[in-house]
């Protein structure tokens, strides 16, 4: 009887898990791009139950990417065309995480995978510099961990517009 009670308890969770609303592209979550040279990330994102996105892009070249990685999206819209994407620990847990960002016509149509970033900021944590968006176009971060298996994450994300860091 104890069992029957341990199962029906889980259960529940297992049938009605549902991934995260920015499981796909067209659901990425909007970060804000601060005027300003440099941040403390301080929004944390989490996410569990991600799965793996088809249709519409290519894989990223890094951070361990397969066709069993399971991703999370965000967006966020360039004011000029110098940008940087910072990351960091949201918990007391560290995520392997590695991310890529996309140009894209919209959340169903993008044109590639320009930029790769795994273990490129402080504590092994991906962080992106440019310097050739285009002000007013949109871009997309897909972020996932490096071990394809894990479907959850967190991570504070903060964008500048006029980055200073090295």
């Amino acid at each position: 009887m104890k069992k029957l009670a341990i199962i029906f308890t889980f259960l529940p969770t297992f049938l009605f898990a549902q991934a995260p609303v920015n499981d796909v592209p067209c659901g990425a979550i909007n970060i804000p791009v601060i005027a300003a040279a440099n941040c403390v990330p301080t929004n944390i994102y989490q996410w569990t139950g991600a799965t793996f996105s088809t249709g519409g892009t290519s894989n990223p070249n890094c951070g361990g990417f397969g066709n069993t990685s399971k991703d999370v999206w965000f967006k966020f819209t360039a004011i000029n065309n110098n940008c940087a994407i910072l990351f960091s620990k949201a918990y007391s847990i560290s995520h392997d995480l590695a991310a890529a960002v996309y140009d894209a016509e919209s959340c169903s149509l993008f044109y590639s995978n320009q930029w790769c970033s795994d273990d490129d900021g402080p504590d092994a944590y991906p962080q992106f510099q440019f310097d050739n968006l285009i002000a007013g176009a949109t871009y997309f971060l897909r972020v996932w961990q490096y071990n394809a298996a894990t479907d959850s994450g967190s991570a504070k994300i903060c964008i500048v517009s006029e980055p200073s860091i090295s």
